[in-house]
């Protein structure tokens, strides 16, 4: 199972032209950065369409819905919890992102063996609903134990 990569999803839902796309890529390849951060940091891209992204990119659908019950509270108290909620699944993105980052890395560079076997392991760790608990207000694992997870199941 292939994910569809991260340029064509941003360049799809018009938040990016494929021009930006094409330069963004040259400098990834001269700096091996992360592509959504090589465009948030030269102004391309909020941080926020990228985390939309990665969120299209790995199927989950946590943010839309987190975003719809945060406009509906009223309550401050509240309306915090569901801020810290959305900023846990943003560095939990960023934890799966890089990840992703190395599989991408690796295929291009011929090694498809591991490529797969890392894809296979996000795809596990990401059914394994371990992950995306909103349980007691909290996010299922911290960034470094979805880490743990993700290389347990390589």
């Amino acid at each position: 199972m292939r994910r569809k990569r991260i340029g064509a999803i941003l360049v799809e839902r018009g938040l990016i032209s494929e021009d930006q796309l094409n330069e963004a890529l040259a400098i990834q390849s001269a700096s091996s950065g992360l592509l959504g951060q090589i465009l948030v940091r030269r102004g391309l891209l909020a941080e926020e369409d990228l985390i939309n992204a990665l969120s299209i990119q790995f199927d989950l659908n946590l943010l839309d819905e987190l975003f719809d019950q945060a406009l509906s509270v009223t309550d401050p108290a509240a309306r915090d919890g569901f801020r810290h909620k959305i900023q846990r699944l943003s560095l939990l993105l960023k934890s799966l992102a890089a990840i992703s980052a190395v599989q991408m890395m690796l295929d291009q560079l011929g090694e498809s063996a591991a490529a797969q076997r890392i894809e296979r392991a996000i795809i596990a760790a990401l059914a394994s609903g371990k992950i995306l608990s909103l349980n007691a207000g909290r996010m299922g694992l911290t960034c470094s134990e979805v880490g743990d997870l993700v290389a347990s199941l390589v």
